[in-house]
């Protein structure tokens, strides 16, 4: 995964920095510019090139029709391959929209985005249950495990925590914080939930 820009402040354009190619077939771009530059009265610009998916985003909230559709891991069971693409670029958008508003853990949840999407499709959570190693990984989780309208809350009073919490949503199954944690947690799942998926 290569990123041409990095966010820094939704309201400065930021160039290009370098691209790096190491044989990766599929890139993703986020490119972060004031709103002024998007004046053809779109939001956030999400579309698929043919090295991969590019977001040009302007700090607005993004348009994420199949997103939308999805409230929970159940919703994603019959989609398509390249629905599924579709559904991981729109997921990175709303990341990046969430974090650029109250602040978090970007690099991590986009790095995960991919395989969160997987995760839920091919297991079936809250039975499977799914530890995340380092919670900062979260933030795609939350978003397909039913608390995408709560995401301006993330890591505020009152707010969704910014790591899984128990409490939160039976979709969380262990409430990490730290590395390596999962190793344990994960280990006395298995012993506990023998016919579980433990991932």
């Amino acid at each position: 995964m290569a990123f041409c820009g990095t966010i820094v402040m939704p309201i400065h354009t930021l160039l290009p920095c370098h691209k790096t190619n190491h044989g990766y077939q599929k890139q993703f771009c986020v490119r972060a510019s004031s709103a002024s530059r998007f004046d053809d009265g779109e939001r956030t610009v999400i579309r698929k090139e043919k090295d991969g998916w590019k977001i040009n985003y302007s700090g607005q909230k993004p348009a994420t029709p199949l997103l939308d559709t999805i409230n929970y891991p159940a919703h994603m069971k019959n989609l398509s391959t390249q629905d599924l693409e579709q559904l991981a670029a729109e997921l990175r958008a709303a990341v990046v929209h969430s974090v650029s508003n109250t602040g978090g853990h970007l690099s991590s949840s986009l790095g995960v985005v991919e395989l969160t999407v997987a995760l839920h499709h091919v297991f079936n959570a809250p039975k499977d249950k799914i530890i995340w190693d380092v919670g900062h990984q979260a933030y795609p989780h939350k978003i397909l495990t039913g608390r995408r309208s709560r995401m301006h809350t993330i890591r505020k009073t009152s707010g969704l925590a910014g790591f899984p919490k128990r409490e939160e949503s039976v979709y969380d199954a262990f409430g990490t914080g730290h590395s390596s944690t999962s190793i344990s947690a994960g280990l006395g799942n298995i012993i506990f939930n023998i016919n579980t998926y433990i991932l």
